[in-house]
């Protein structure tokens, strides 16, 4: 968690920077954002979702680990709070991804059969 955190604040910090860069730029002038952060912004993202995967694969292939370490494997066991918290974050994640999908849907269906409430027709 320690690892995604501060990947993620970096890649915030590069989008934050290139949006105020963005800013003081004049609007004739063409995009200035350098290669380097695209590439830097890209590669955080590419990590960031490697990383998911594999927490995701180290937290679920584990369906009730050793809460106290034993005698003769000490370093093969976790702590209770912590599996319970990776398992709970899981769940917020996929949940809200599953809401945000049902949402899109939601809204996608109600633009294509033209829902009155969605607003004027102009608007559709």
């Amino acid at each position: 968690m320690v690892v995604g955190g501060s990947a993620g604040t970096v890649r915030m910090g590069i989008s934050l920077w290139n949006q105020l860069h963005a800013r003081h730029i004049d609007l004739s002038s063409t995009n200035n954002s350098s290669i380097a952060s695209k590439i830097s912004s890209i590669g955080l993202t590419v990590f960031l979702m490697v990383w998911f995967g594999l927490g995701n694969y180290w937290i679920l292939r584990i369906k009730y680990p050793d809460y106290t370490p034993t005698l003769f494997e000490p370093n093969k066991w976790c702590h209770h709070t912590l599996y319970v918290f990776g398992l709970v974050h899981l769940c917020i994640v996929y949940s809200m991804l599953g809401i945000i999908i049902v949402l899109v849907l939601v809204l996608a269906l109600c633009q294509i059969l033209g829902c009155q409430w969605l607003g004027p027709s102009r608007y559709k």
